[in-house]
Protein backbone atom coordinates (compact mmCIF):
# COMPACT_ATOMS: atom_id res chain seq x y z
CA UNK A 1 0.00 0.00 0.00
CA UNK A 2 0.69 3.58 -0.30
CA UNK A 3 0.56 5.90 2.25
CA UNK A 4 0.76 9.55 1.61
CA UNK A 5 1.06 11.51 4.69
CA UNK A 6 0.41 15.38 4.50
CA UNK A 7 1.63 17.31 7.45
CA UNK A 8 -0.56 20.75 8.00
CA UNK A 9 -0.33 23.99 10.32
CA UNK A 10 -3.07 24.17 12.73
CA UNK A 11 -4.27 27.62 10.17
CA UNK A 12 -4.84 24.50 7.12
CA UNK A 13 -1.87 25.30 5.78
CA UNK A 14 0.02 21.84 3.90
CA UNK A 15 4.10 22.63 4.81
CA UNK A 16 4.90 19.53 3.26
CA UNK A 17 4.47 15.59 2.72
CA UNK A 18 6.34 12.13 2.31
CA UNK A 19 4.70 9.06 0.08
CA UNK A 20 5.55 5.86 1.15
CA UNK A 21 5.65 2.38 -0.34
CA UNK A 22 4.22 1.06 -3.49
CA UNK A 23 0.36 0.33 -4.13
CA UNK A 24 1.02 -3.49 -5.43
CA UNK A 25 -1.91 -2.93 -7.43
CA UNK A 26 0.14 -4.73 -10.44
CA UNK A 27 3.70 -5.61 -10.51
CA UNK A 28 5.68 -3.16 -10.55
CA UNK A 29 6.54 -1.50 -13.84
CA UNK A 30 2.64 -1.74 -14.93
CA UNK A 31 1.14 -0.45 -11.58
CA UNK A 32 -1.24 2.35 -12.83
CA UNK A 33 -2.40 2.84 -9.15
CA UNK A 34 1.49 3.36 -7.98
CA UNK A 35 2.48 5.44 -11.03
CA UNK A 36 -0.54 7.77 -10.56
CA UNK A 37 0.68 8.45 -7.20
CA UNK A 38 4.41 9.10 -8.53
CA UNK A 39 2.78 11.55 -11.49
CA UNK A 40 0.97 13.80 -9.09
CA UNK A 41 3.48 13.69 -5.55
CA UNK A 42 6.76 14.32 -8.39
CA UNK A 43 4.36 16.85 -10.53
CA UNK A 44 4.09 18.96 -7.39
CA UNK A 45 7.58 19.39 -6.64
CA UNK A 46 8.11 20.43 -10.06
CA UNK A 47 5.30 22.54 -9.88
CA UNK A 48 6.81 24.29 -6.43
CA UNK A 49 10.08 25.15 -8.10
CA UNK A 50 8.50 26.16 -11.46
CA UNK A 51 5.54 27.47 -10.77
CA UNK A 52 5.56 29.20 -7.02
CA UNK A 53 9.40 30.16 -7.21
CA UNK A 54 10.30 27.72 -4.46
CA UNK A 55 12.91 25.44 -3.17
CA UNK A 56 11.43 22.62 -1.57
CA UNK A 57 13.31 20.06 0.66
CA UNK A 58 13.26 17.33 -1.30
CA UNK A 59 14.32 13.47 -0.42
CA UNK A 60 14.07 10.84 -3.01
CA UNK A 61 14.62 6.95 -2.39
CA UNK A 62 13.29 3.83 -3.99
CA UNK A 63 9.34 3.67 -3.05
CA UNK A 64 9.99 7.05 -0.28
CA UNK A 65 9.54 10.84 -1.28
CA UNK A 66 9.53 13.67 1.61
CA UNK A 67 8.98 17.07 0.08
CA UNK A 68 8.62 20.26 2.77
CA UNK A 69 7.87 23.83 1.95
CA UNK A 70 9.34 26.81 4.33
CA UNK A 71 6.54 29.12 4.81
CA UNK A 72 6.78 32.96 3.43
CA UNK A 73 4.41 35.34 2.43
CA UNK A 74 2.77 36.77 -0.01
CA UNK A 75 1.65 35.20 -3.68
CA UNK A 76 4.38 32.34 -3.53
CA UNK A 77 3.24 31.39 -0.71
CA UNK A 78 -0.41 31.33 -2.23
CA UNK A 79 1.16 29.60 -5.25
CA UNK A 80 2.60 26.69 -3.19
CA UNK A 81 -0.64 25.94 -1.13
CA UNK A 82 -2.66 25.75 -4.58
CA UNK A 83 -0.46 23.61 -5.87
CA UNK A 84 0.21 21.15 -2.47
CA UNK A 85 -4.17 21.36 -2.38
CA UNK A 86 -4.08 20.08 -6.15
CA UNK A 87 -1.99 17.57 -5.00
CA UNK A 88 -3.50 16.74 -2.03
CA UNK A 89 -7.22 16.17 -3.63
CA UNK A 90 -5.67 14.04 -6.66
CA UNK A 91 -4.30 11.65 -4.10
CA UNK A 92 -7.19 11.85 -2.39
CA UNK A 93 -9.36 10.94 -5.54
CA UNK A 94 -6.90 7.77 -6.02
CA UNK A 95 -7.71 7.35 -2.52
CA UNK A 96 -11.39 6.46 -2.98
CA UNK A 97 -10.73 4.41 -5.95
CA UNK A 98 -8.62 2.58 -4.79
CA UNK A 99 -8.66 1.97 -1.01
CA UNK A 100 -6.80 -0.99 -0.59
CA UNK A 101 -4.08 0.68 -2.62
CA UNK A 102 -3.77 4.16 -1.20
CA UNK A 103 -4.13 6.21 1.74
CA UNK A 104 -4.04 9.54 3.10
CA UNK A 105 -3.32 11.05 6.04
CA UNK A 106 -3.31 13.99 7.64
CA UNK A 107 -1.03 15.25 9.99
CA UNK A 108 -1.07 18.65 12.88
CA UNK A 109 2.09 20.14 13.18
CA UNK A 110 3.30 23.65 14.19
Amino acid sequence: MTQVTYWVSPRGRIKGYTALGHADWAVTGEDIVCAGVSALTQCTVNALEGVAKLKPRVLRRPGFLLVQVAETSGIRWHDAQVILKACANGVASLARQYPDHVRVLWKIVK
